[in-house]
């Protein structure tokens, strides 16, 4: 189809103006194919520049927060994991039989210790998948040396 110079030169400055086919495409009737050749020849830049680094920096400033959000669970799990870690050394105190009467134990029992240690070992490998260490069984015990730095207990003695 022929176009007429008002035409063409309407949609240029439309093309100048917006920079954005969609919004082009809407205002004019023209085609794309054509659109683009007209703008090539005259040197038209619609590639949106402003628009990818507005893009960008947005994106950059929503990764910075996810890092910072990132940090602070890996902190709170950090934490947990250390609380979780002391109550296997604490007094343990249940509740026994019909009546609920409180019986208080020095260190927790072997069921007690069990759930305490399958929490730890939840938030250990919750804690790795954060921080990108995917581990297989066989190689919590590095991550026990890291756990004993970061609670102050010494690897010797457990």
């Amino acid at each position: 189809m022929a176009y007429t110079d008002a035409q063409k030169h309407a949609a240029l400055d439309l093309c100048r103006e917006l920079k954005s086919w969609p919004a082009v495409l809407a205002k004019c009737e023209i085609g794309k194919t054509t659109l683009r050749k007209w703008c090539k020849a005259e040197g038209i830049d619609m590639s949106r520049a402003e628009d990818v680094a507005r893009t960008e920096a947005a994106c950059a400033v929503k990764q910075a927060e996810n890092e910072a959000r990132m940090e602070e669970v890996k902190e709170r799990l950090t934490k947990r994991i250390i609380d979780l870690d002391k109550r296997l050394d604490e007094e343990y105190e249940t509740y026994w039989g019909v009546t609920a009467t409180p019986v208080t134990y020095k260190r927790p029992p072997a069921d007690a210790v069990k759930a305490l240690a399958s929490s730890i070992g939840i938030f250990i490998d919750k804690y790795q998948c954060l921080t990108g260490k995917q581990v297989g069984i066989g190689e919590h015990f590095t991550f026990t040396l890291d756990l004993n730095a970061m609670t102050g207990r010494d690897e010797s003695t457990g």
